[in-house]
């Protein structure tokens, strides 16, 4: 079988003859990140409560993020991320202590509007112990 070379979507648009314009948040965007922290006092948080840890900006290219916790949070309380209102991270446990929990969401997700870094714990309450729960989400823009 011979060798196949072929174009992805924006290098085709880019190598076009005349040329199409390229989305910036496509090719040769800049990458930009929300960071945010928050310290939990003792079984603060129930199953279902929210923390707001950031926006990204119209047009924002999702492209991944981590969530990072100074305690473990065992195997029953459980953290997802939303942004706006789209998952990136199911709800899933932090049982590593500073070691980052990478997140993303594979399709190259473009928000419309300014969209707010939702956590939501699921299942039982977080840890009985302080911790600082640390967030960092990854995004291209223009």
């Amino acid at each position: 079988m011979a060798a196949v070379h072929v174009k992805g979507v924006s290098y085709t648009n880019y190598a076009a003859d005349p040329k199409k314009m390229v989305d910036a948040s496509s090719w040769h965007g800049r990458v930009r990140a929300v960071y945010d922290s928050y310290t939990l006092s003792s079984a603060e948080l129930e199953a279902g409560s929210t923390l707001k840890m950031g926006r990204i900006p119209t047009t924002a290219r999702f492209i991944g993020g981590y969530l990072s916790t100074t305690v473990t949070w065992g195997s029953t309380a459980t953290l997802k991320v939303e942004i706006g209102s789209t998952e990136v991270r199911a709800a899933a446990t932090l049982t590593a202590v500073n070691e980052p929990k990478w997140f993303g969401k594979a399709d190259g997700t473009e928000f419309t509007t300014e969209s707010d870094v939702t956590l939501t714990t699921a299942a039982a309450s977080s840890p009985a112990s302080v911790v600082v729960l640390r967030c960092v989400v990854f995004y291209l823009v223009d």
